[in-house]
């Protein structure tokens, strides 16, 4: 009798104790997808600062330089973001090229605030940074790996 009260006694504890390690790996598993997607979901201001920061030390430049070149590239993306999305491939003509233009003309403005404070050499290599980060992030949302590009080595 004794023995089978004990065995009952075990087994119900070890039921227990299951249940409490699955509990806490499943709450440890949901806290871990909620980092995750913390860490995936930046606003697009703090994407853009992070690509601001990328490029300035990309074209080596200071610390005093990377602070106004951080929040003129912001400025930048601000006025880029308020054109709107990006049109349909069917949208009409006009409209394409007026969305175009708009984009020139804020790129030819921006051209003109960074001189201000970087060389031409910098701007450019800013703007060819901006572009090689941009086609980055365009192949690494589509998935996998950059199609079409031969591998170095």
């Amino acid at each position: 009798m004794k023995t089978l009260k004990a065995e009952s006694i075990i087994k119900t504890m070890i039921v227990a104790i299951f249940m409490v390690l699955g509990t806490c790996m499943s709450a440890n598993a949901q806290q871990t997808n909620n980092n995750q997607n913390v860490r995936q979901r930046m606003s697009r201001e703090q994407l853009a600062e992070v690509q601001a920061n990328h490029i300035a030390k990309a074209i080596g430049l200071d610390e005093a330089l990377t602070k106004k070149y951080v929040a003129t590239y912001c400025d930048y993306q601000k006025e880029l973001w308020n054109i709107g999305p990006r049109l349909k491939r069917n949208s009409n003509m006009e409209e394409r090229f007026d969305r175009s233009r708009k984009i020139i003309d804020i790129r030819e403005k921006y051209y003109h605030k960074y001189k201000e404070f970087l060389t031409d050499e910098q701007v450019q290599k800013a703007f060819n940074e901006e572009r090689r980060v941009m086609h980055h992030m365009k192949q690494k949302t589509k998935g996998g790996k950059m199609k079409g590009r031969a591998r170095r080595g």
